[in-house]
């Protein structure tokens, strides 16, 4: 039937049982049955509970080791997908996709990557134990060492580069690029964040780690460029700016017959800032600084007029 095994003796033995398998080691496919067609098997262990699943490559010890009837995986190294039963995945590394046992659609590359998952499906983890700990997780990308590898629950993350999303544990449907972006313990929970260069979470002039469904594009220092950190707050007196070189807010409120100093110190304000919503309950007038220009923008008769000087 086109089997060959090379038997733990260096004996070349044609098998009976299935078609055009290829085996290599102590225990390597040696359960495979009638209708187990298409495998490679090296290692001891390799595949060794595999029966009647087609078009597996186990390489590796127990690569493949608890599979059984499942088709189309391929596994290469030691211990690489060794407990998979019905899932679909492609590992390579030590110790790879270990634990998946019926999570499909899986890929796991690089020492320990995406080891701990068993159920969870649609997984992409390249790197030193990227996605290292996630389990029943779903839609997980993470490229690069140690790429969310504290995810325990949060699904939909996307990660890329070195300790990208690193102590993200719950949040979900975040997406960091850069080395080290979403880094802060505090983002550990916060979720639908995008952070886009080197910026953690938490610097000396802009902190997100207490909020959600954020925007920040850092240089690659990690300093914060342009951000869309929402900012809520009612006073007598509010100072949006902050010192900030460059800030956006989503949302201010302000009381009844504030005052509202956008640019803190007067005009040393320089970058972006971008006010996309007034909440008012009367005449709203803005006085806009900077560059040496005067800019007034008042309310008149539902809509806003603008002038400058």
């Amino acid at each position: 039937d086109g089997n060959v095994t090379f038997g733990s003796g260096a004996d070349i033995i044609t098998e009976t049982l299935g078609t055009d398998n290829v085996r290599l080691g102590e225990g390597a496919g040696d359960s495979i049955t009638s209708g187990g067609n298409d495998n490679v098997t090296i290692g001891k262990n390799a595949g060794t509970a595999l029966t009647t699943g087609d078009s597996n490559v186990a390489i590796g010890h127990e690569a493949l080791a608890a599979q059984t009837t499942a088709s189309y995986n391929t596994a290469v190294g030691n211990l690489a997908g060794q407990s998979n039963t019905s899932g679909v995945i492609t590992a390579f590394g030590h110790d790879a996709g270990s634990k998946n046992t019926t999570g499909n659609y899986n890929l796991a590359v690089g020492q320990s990557a995406l080891s701990d998952e068993t159920g969870g499906s649609n997984n992409t983890a390249v790197g030193y134990s990227a996605a290292l700990l996630q389990d029943g997780v779903n839609f997980t990308t993470a490229i690069g060492a140690f790429s969310l590898d504290a995810v325990t629950s949060g699904s939909s993350n996307t990660a890329v580069g070195e300790s990208s999303g690193g102590l993200i544990t719950t949040g979900s449907e975040n997406t960091f690029l850069g080395r080290t972006a979403g880094g802060d313990t505090g983002l550990a929970t916060r979720s639908q964040n995008t952070i886009i260069g080197r910026f953690t979470g938490h610097t000396s002039n802009l902190d997100i780690t207490s909020a959600d469904r954020n925007v920040v594009i850092s240089d690659g220092s990690g300093y914060p460029v342009f951000n869309t950190f929402q900012h809520q707050e009612t006073a007598a007196t509010i100072d949006v700016a902050g010192g900030i070189n460059s800030e956006t807010y989503n949302t201010v409120s302000v009381a009844n017959g504030a005052t509202i100093s956008l640019f803190d110190d007067g005009n040393n304000f320089s970058g972006i800032f971008v006010l996309n919503e007034i909440k008012r309950t009367g005449g709203v007038v803005l006085v806009i600084t900077g560059g040496g220009a005067l800019s007034f923008v008042a309310q008149n008769s539902g809509h806003f007029e603008a002038n400058t000087s």
